[in-house]
């Protein structure tokens, strides 16, 4: 990204799933306008009703992209059958908001992201289409076998926090970036960890620090647009509880 050998503030966001409001609102808060690079790790599009809307701020406004298995399965590249009936009804429903130049860019999404020593990817760095889940301290340890000594930033569960290399779970904010290298940045548009507010994170390459940032957002103006646009009424719900 042309920018290796700076110092930097890096503002990640991921599975932004189609929720416009939430995505707007976190790229106008103040704790992340003032950064360097700002990086999407995947999962643009699926059960929000704004595919299009959120893939077209995401290219004004990211300087790289990472493709997630929500946008895969929109352009042909993941089959459904891989999704839950929940993914699989609202990747069907967005594939058809979508324009022919906006599935032309998600087919061309790296798989992983790397800039100033730090890696990103959208579910498991060893393998990211695989699209496994990193859910506990085994699957954690099972990465810094694969990658010893790398930093990894990645979403694909909704839950942030960060891993240590003991398998030790820990949240909100990673004071070393050395000793808990492996950060889920969370959800900026359904987050599942029991906080309905948008999630994303801030990392302070001269700090070694990575802090999850919680935004609130009008989530009854997405939920009312998912009722609207004849989605899931499960996919509104459970926006209200974060789950």
């Amino acid at each position: 990204m042309g920018t290796e050998g700076k110092a930097l503030r890096i503002r990640l966001i991921s599975d932004i799933h189609g929720n416009l409001p939430a995505l707007e609102k976190v790229l106008n808060h103040p704790a992340g306008l003032a950064n360097d690079l700002t990086v999407c790790l995947g999962d643009i599009t699926g059960y929000g009703p704004w595919p299009s809307e959120c893939i077209q701020l995401v290219q004004n406004v990211c300087d790289a992209s990472v493709a997630g298995n929500h946008d895969m399965g929109c352009v042909g590249l993941l089959p459904l059958k891989r999704f839950n009936i929940w993914g699989e009804l609202a990747i069907r429903w967005s594939k058809d908001k979508l324009g022919d130049a906006e599935k032309s860019w998600l087919k061309e999404l790296p798989l992983a992201v790397e800039t100033h020593g730090i890696h990103g990817c959208h579910a498991y760095p060893p393998a990211p289409d695989s699209w496994e889940y990193i859910l506990d301290g085994t699957s954690a340890l099972a990465v810094f076998k694969e990658l010893p000594g790398q930093t990894w930033f990645f979403g694909h569960t909704h839950s942030p926090c960060a891993w240590s290399t003991t398998g030790v779970r820990a949240l909100e904010r990673v004071t070393d970036l050395n000793t808990h290298p492996l950060v889920n940045c969370g959800s900026v548009g359904q987050p599942r960890d029991g906080n309905p507010r948008a999630a994303f994170t801030m990392v302070d390459t001269v700090e070694n620090t990575a802090e999850t940032i919680r935004v609130d957002y009008p989530v009854e103006v997405t939920v009312m647009e998912i009722r609207r646009a004849g989605l899931p009424a499960f996919l509104a719900e459970r926006l209200l509880t974060g789950h």
